[in-house]
């Protein structure tokens, strides 16, 4: 009985300390053009991986309904962060681009780098989310 009260306090306090460090990430999308479609996000935690297509640490959709839109991760580790968006206009689950390889959807990156030439890298768009912290983060959306 002794080592069943041990386990379960174990538990509660391996859980806790766990949500200790956890915070949530508040995204608002601005500038949507076209009441259409879809806002697909990209959290990537990992600068090998962004803004690679699949290797987001987590992805969100958010159904556009007017000329802005919210997401949110919710109970995500604190550290360094960078998102990658687009709005999928034709919900096609791809950013559609035209012949020159330039976005036909509006595009979006955290810190609002708008690229010049090619993706920018994890570095200039990263975010830090402290832990046990809510940050809200505004993401204008380019037009091409």
């Amino acid at each position: 009985m002794f080592l069943i009260k041990l386990f379960i306090v174990f538990i509660t306090l391996f859980q806790n300390s766990q949500n200790k460090t956890e915070g949530n990430l508040k995204i608002n999308i601005t500038n949507i053009k076209e009441k259409t479609g879809y806002i697909r996000v990209g959290l990537y935690n990992n600068p090998k991986d962004f803004p690679k297509n699949g290797k987001a640490y987590k992805n969100v959709s958010a159904k556009v309904v007017g000329n802005t839109a919210t997401v949110s991760f919710n109970n995500i580790p604190g550290g360094n962060y960078a998102i990658a968006l687009f709005h999928d206009e034709n919900n096609d689950t791809e950013c559609n681009l035209n012949y020159f390889g330039i976005p036909k959807e509006g595009i979006g990156f955290s810190n609002n780098i708008k690229p010049r030439t090619s993706a920018p890298d994890f570095q200039e768009t990263m975010v830090v989310l402290k832990p046990k912290t809510i940050k809200t983060i505004e993401i204008k959306l380019i037009h091409y």
